[in-house]
Formats: structure tokens, sequence, C-alpha cells
């Protein structure tokens, strides 16, 4: 790790690579230094929550080197320790990647590292892992079951149950989630079930009409995704835009170049600050927002 440059070192390593890759997509383009720079600006505490997380780690058992990353090895894993390991049920055709794989020659312990709060969620997934592990005929051709199950949170850890563990039936569960999945795949384009913490992190939600017609997105604060009509445009970083959930006029500042007077836009992370006094309401173009100007079929 000191080799690299410590945490940090890997962090600027990891953010030029990610960076790199988004150079040639339009929408990153106008964006990055910004993205670079908050990122930057999270590194002190991005470090400490990953040596609070290594802290957690109990041990960590040598292995032998391979040379092709974990998540590519299809043999029967040894006794070791296993980053970002995949385990599969081909049966089922489905896969997952464990954080850190713990082999013994009795069976395996599983960890999941996450950085916010405890949820059920974490707990069915770090399961499903589980019940991969134990079906995994390649990595795991004499179906040893998890020994433990862990997840690791920035200030704490939870041990999962493995008494009363029927894999059977865990499996039966995961062909039938599979089994819907593939149903509504094969229909066409999948519903659409908006939620407020899914959707916020979608990258193309300005696409998706149920977004924009439920209430998913009205329940948002700062950062807020609007709707809008152009009505008027003062200056390339002034215009009065007409607000669709509401009818109300708003005045817009920022880079709004690229819309014109009529258009129907749809905003995603714009700022918004309402003047009470005068009704006023104005909205605000940050370095991340973006404008899309919705065209009739």
């Amino acid at each position: 790790m000191q080799d690299l440059g410590g945490i940090s070192g890997v962090w600027s390593l990891q953010f030029e690579a990610e960076l790199n890759e988004l150079r040639s997509n339009p929408r990153a383009t106008r964006i990055s230094d910004y993205l670079k720079r908050q990122l930057t600006e999270q590194v002190p505490s991005m470090r400490t929550a990953v040596q609070q997380l290594m802290m957690s780690i109990e041990r960590i058992s040598p292995r032998k080197k391979h040379p092709h990353p974990a998540t590519l090895q299809t043999f029967r894993l040894r006794p070791g320790t296993y980053p970002e390991q995949i385990v599969a049920d081909d049966a089922l055709r489905f896969i997952g990647v464990v954080d850190l794989l713990e082999v013994t020659e009795e069976g395996a312990e599983i960890i999941d590292f996450k950085s916010g709060s405890p949820n059920i969620a974490h707990e069915e997934q770090v399961r499903c892992y589980s019940t991969l592990w134990k079906h995994d005929v390649i990595r795991n051709p004499e179906g040893r079951t998890a020994t433990r199950l862990r997840i690791v949170y920035p200030s704490s850890s939870i041990d999962l149950a493995l008494d009363g563990v029927d894999y059977d039936d865990a499996r039966d569960s995961l062909r039938t989630r599979i089994e819907v999945a593939t149903e509504a795949l094969e229909k066409g384009i999948p519903k659409a079930r908006p939620l407020p913490n899914t959707c916020r992190y979608c990258s193309v939600r300005h696409l998706c009409d149920e977004y924009w017609e439920t209430e998913t997105n009205r329940e948002r604060t700062n950062p807020i995704d609007l709707e809008l009509e152009v009505r008027e445009l003062r200056t390339a970083n002034s215009g009065t835009v007409q607000l669709r959930q509401t009818s109300s006029h708003a005045t817009i500042y920022g880079p709004i170049d690229g819309i014109e007077s009529g258009d129907h836009v749809r905003a995603l992370e714009l700022y918004r600050s309402d003047d009470y006094e005068s009704e006023k309401v104005q909205l605000h173009v940050m370095p991340h927002s973006e404008l899309f100007v919705m065209r009739s079929e």
C-alpha cells in the first residue's frame, strides 16, 4: 500500500482511471473538472472510512498469487482470501460479487462492506451470496457452506445467524425472482417502478415518463429535478421558465445555452431558492446540472 502512495495515492489513481473512461462521454465532458474537484475534496473522508472498514477485518490469510484477477478464477478456490470474488449458480444463470471471501477447507466466510447505515436489504444480499457459494460447482464443487456471514459498516459490523438456513428454499426463492425478472424482460420494456432512493441515482431518469408523472420526483429537495417550459431567454445566463408541475413562473440563472424559447426541458440537479416576500422562484444551474430538451415524436 505504501508503494502505491497509501490510500490517498490509490484513490488518486482510481479517480484518474474513472475520469479517463468518461472523456468520450459528451454528458461528462462539461463537468469533468467539477467531478475531479469534488472527488479530490472527499479523499480525507474516504480515507477515514476505508481505514475504519479495514480495522474491522480480523484476519487476511495469505494465498498463492494467480496471474488473473480473483473474479476470473474458474477453478476450485483453495484456502485463502479473495477480494471482489465472483460466486455463481450456473443452473440459475446468476452471479454475485463478494467483497471479501475468506475460504477454508470447511467452508467460507463472506464479508460485505457497506458505507451507509444497516438495512435489511444488505442482509438479503449477503444471504444470496451464501446461496450462490453453496451451489457454485466450479469454485466450490464440494458444496461447502458459509461458516460466517458478516456485514461491515464504518463504525460497526453485523454477524448474520447461520442456524436454520435452508439453502434449497433460498435457491427456490432466488429462482422465482429470476423467472419474474426474465418474464418482464421478454415482454419488452420493463414497467418502471419509481422509488426516491433509486431514481435519484438513475442516469436516464430524464427519459422516464413514470418518474416525472409520480410523486417520486416531487419529494426531492435541493438539488431537484424539474420539468420546465422556456418562456423567455434574456441572456445566455438568465431567462424565465414555467414549472410544468405547478404552472408557476421562475427565473433561471446559469449556463443555459442550447435551449430556446418554447422548449420543453427536463432539468436535472437544479438548486431552487424562493423569495417569500416577492413570491419569486429562482432556479440555479450548477456545474453538475443537466438540461435536456424533449422533442415531440
